[in-house]
């Protein structure tokens, strides 16, 4: 499809009222998706990723990994070894149970019971002030100005 055909059909759209939104990739989580083993983490035996198992507070965005940012939290997050990051709006977006509400993941897998907005590490195209997040609330996908304080979840 030609980029002026995209753009009509967007406009068309949202001239009938029609709500555009990027949704949730997500799906119900199947049983014995996650292994917990008891350290902290989370291992994902669907996408092979291991996460942060709990939520420590709120983080700014920072494209250069400044100091307090939700960056620099991820990648000097000692737990079991280090070697931690912030995740892609794909990789978080997986974790999305969309079985679920408030919040809208696996609650056997991550307790904290948080349903706020998680930070991606996916910059919004053609803006690096806005980033893209994942409210886990309904599982829905945002994005929120760079200096905004948003929830982490760090992923390896």
């Amino acid at each position: 499809m030609n980029r002026t055909l995209a753009a009509t059909l967007v406009f068309l759209f949202a001239a009938a009222g029609v709500a555009l939104s990027l949704g949730s990739v997500g799906a119900k989580t199947p049983p014995g998706r996650y292994t917990i083993p008891g350290d902290g983490t989370v291992k994902d035996t669907v996408t092979g990723l291991e996460w942060q198992q709990d939520v420590v507070g709120t983080f700014m965005w920072s494209a250069s990994a400044a100091p307090g940012s939700a960056q620099a939290y991820c990648q000097g997050l000692s737990l079991n070894g280090g070697g931690w990051r912030l995740p892609s709006l794909r990789e978080l977006r997986s974790l999305v149970d969309t079985a679920k509400k408030n919040p809208a993941i696996d609650t056997d897998a991550f307790p904290d019971k948080n349903s706020g907005s998680f930070w991606s590490s996916t910059p919004k195209a053609a803006s690096s002030f806005f980033v893209w997040h994942v409210e886990f609330m309904n599982g829905k996908v945002d994005y929120a100005g760079a200096p905004a304080d948003l929830l982490v979840r760090c992923v390896r």
